[in-house]
């Protein structure tokens, strides 16, 4: 792409240089061959300028000063292709400012840009509405219209790269009999796509075009490139990176850096870089020379760096539950601290498509503890983003992986989490399975606080199912275990679960006595994650009798928790109940308002069911002002068992 544009741009400015235009390829990085001297470049660049061969100088100095006073005060473009470094360009560069250069690169040559005030210009891969019209302007657009999903299929696979673009179009002109779709199944297969990639010639080689970069590395950076390939995920930060390749932050950030100069990855945002696909499976299909102890190596590292930071980043989403037992990192302490939730919460934001991928990748191997933990880390990430689908998936593996450890205590957890997964998730017979599970495994074992904590998972399985009846007979149970136990902070998580179901089954002075006292002992023990579910229940409470003023208080006092502690999910929940309250006290414009707020929020949520009802909802109450859908809000209240766990040791 670099050398198509810059001859491209120079045949447009032909005119702007009368007294001529000088092409040379520097092969600086060319399969066929090592890059040319400067000696030799500027004996081509003087024959070009007139010289006869026996005038050329031979020595290098004396070439540059015959070179610079041929092209003193004219007007003259020099266009210095695939150069090696600044050591090869910097004898090539006319002295007069009426002349132009324009030098391609695979590095950055940062010595033009600081002594010679080069203006750099960083070329991406081609867009896909690009792409198309390139491949149409080649192979004619009846023949890409006609096997338009095939080339959809190539065009994925180039991922915007021109010079595979340009093979592909090139294989597929000299052979107008290859259907395109055989073509793209033929680059499909990630092990046989470089070979495909290929017209045979080095130059149109992608694999020998991708050697010569990576040969052009010292050694310590070419291991770099190669296990960054290996990561999983779409991208990744300096500190994983480091715990990857086992090097100070700084150093790593320096590694990164000469990587990008000669731009094998990209930069992105928050400090990520990401690397091209086709680089990365060149780059992964070289790594295999690598010694499997330091592969494996230096992919256990960066799992443990995930497991260790979310865990860093969970804690504080939930400080009031009782911690698990992480192994001790095999680097030199991955993990990052986070001063705050927030923190935290941006890290398992920014990181979240990694996470998954490093998930995957570990029950690929078998890393049986890292994938439960894993799962466990993200949970409350998971439910405070309404990220069912991803909870889902990583609680299957995390049960699957606990089976593999014969852990009860381990076993107990993910059992119990998979239900609740199934239950967020609309699996209502398999959540109760796997609920069953989990209940069996804490009789057998005599783990009583295993067992009440199952209890409210159960509670909310038979709330979502629509049995108010079982799931207050449940949540009683697990009360009186937690209070046998003296356990304060779960009794308090019980109380308000009791009371909520006592609301729901309209026996209101109860449900409001359990929940003050659950707020009570909430504030007590400076919990705002059960702070804030009870108050929300309080709301709940005070709508349902009539009360709005004191449900709009309660449901404003919710709203500030749950903003503080960024749990967006249950804050659109929260929204369309105060939205409810507002409607039902006669202040439909406040109403109106809450709404669009709780829709905007369920739409970036994914929560489609949702979406629909509240836009029936709106759309009713433009019609008729004061329109109200009791009771929506009782079956979306957020659980507070959703953002705690029992203490697993392993």
């Amino acid at each position: 792409g670099k050398t198509w544009l810059a001859v491209h741009w120079a045949h447009q400015n032909i005119d702007q240089f009368p007294d001529g235009q000088l092409y040379l390829n520097l092969r600086g990085f060319d399969p066929s061959g090592s890059p040319v001297p400067r000696e030799i470049a500027l004996h081509g660049l003087l024959r070009a300028l007139g010289l006869p061969p026996a005038a050329v100088p031979m020595h290098l100095d004396t070439q540059v000063g015959l070179y610079r006073s041929l092209t003193a005060g004219k007007r003259i473009l020099v266009v210095l292709d695939n150069a090696r470094d600044t050591t090869q360009i910097e004898p090539l560069l006319p002295g007069s400012p009426t002349c132009a250069v324009l030098v391609t690169s695979r590095h950055r040559l940062a010595g033009l840009l600081t002594t010679h005030g080069a203006v750099p210009l960083a070329l991406d891969v081609l867009n896909r509405g690009d792409a198309h019209h390139l491949m149409s302007a080649c192979l004619g657009s009846d023949r890409v219209d006609a096997e338009s999903q095939a080339v959809q299929a190539l065009l994925d696979q180039c991922a915007g790269l021109p010079l595979a673009l340009s093979i592909v179009i090139a294989r597929a002109a000299r052979h107008r009999a290859l259907p395109l779709a055989d073509l793209a199944e033929e680059l499909l297969d990630a092990d046989t796509r470089l070979d495909a990639l290929s017209t045979g010639d080095g130059n149109a080689n992608l694999r020998a075009v991708f050697s010569c970069s990576h040969q052009a590395l010292d050694e310590d950076l070419a291991e770099v490139l190669e296990l960054v390939a290996l990561a999983p995920g779409p991208d990744i930060g300096v500190p994983a990176a480091a715990a990857l390749i086992d090097r100070p932050r700084g150093q790593t950030r320096m590694l990164l850096g000469k990587l990008e100069d000669a731009h094998l990855v990209q930069p992105g945002a928050q400090g990520r870089y990401r690397m091209h696909d086709l680089i990365r499976l060149y780059a992964t299909e070289v790594a295999g020379h690598r010694s499997a102890e330091t592969r494996t190596g230096a992919l256990r590292r960066l799992v443990e760096f995930y497991v260790h930071t979310a865990y860093a980043a969970d804690r504080l989403l939930r400080p009031h539950s009782p911690p698990i037992r992480l192994h001790r990192p095999t680097g030199p302490g991955p993990a990052a601290g986070f001063d705050t939730a927030d923190a935290g919460l941006s890290w398992l934001h920014n990181e979240h498509a990694c996470l998954l991928a490093v998930h995957r990748f570990a029950a690929e191997q078998g890393w049986h503890t890292a994938v439960w933990q894993l799962a466990d880390a993200l949970d409350t990430f998971h439910h405070q983003r309404g990220l069912r689908t991803a909870n889902l998936a990583m609680w299957r593996a995390a049960a699957a992986a606990a089976e593999a450890l014969s852990d009860p205590a381990v076993q107990l957890l993910a059992q119990r989490d998979l239900g609740r997964a199934c239950s967020a998730a609309g699996r209502h017979d398999e959540a109760l399975a796997h609920l069953g599970r989990a209940l069996a495994i804490a009789e057998q074992t005599g783990d009583t606080g295993g067992q009440a904590y199952t209890y409210l998972a159960v509670a909310w399985a038979w709330e979502l199912i629509g049995d108010d009846h079982l799931a207050a007979e449940y949540s009683e149970r697990a009360r009186r275990l937690f209070q046998q136990a003296r356990t304060a902070a779960w009794e308090a998580v019980a109380l308000n679960e009791v009371g909520w179901y006592a609301a729901r089954m309209g026996s209101f002075d109860r449900a409001r006595r359990h929940c003050e006292q659950s707020l009570r002992m909430f504030r007590r023990l400076g919990n705002p994650v059960g702070e804030a579910a009870t108050l929300d229940g309080l709301g709940y409470v005070a709508y349902r009798t009539g009360r709005y003023p004191e449900a709009v208080e309660y449901y404003q006092a919710t709203l500030t928790l749950y903003r503080r502690l960024g749990n967006s999910h249950a804050e659109a929940d929260t929204l369309d109940r105060l939205a409810e309250t507002y409607a039902a006290a006669g202040l439909p414009e406040r109403a109106r308002r809450v709404w669009r707020s709780a829709l905007g929020l369920y739409l970036s949520q994914h929560r489609p069911a949702d979406v629909q009802r509240l836009r029936g909802q709106l759309a009713a109450d433009e019609q008729e002002p004061g329109t109200v859908a009791v009771g929506h809000g009782a079956y979306r209240r957020q659980r507070l068992d959703a953002s705690e766990s029992w203490s697993i040791n392993s």
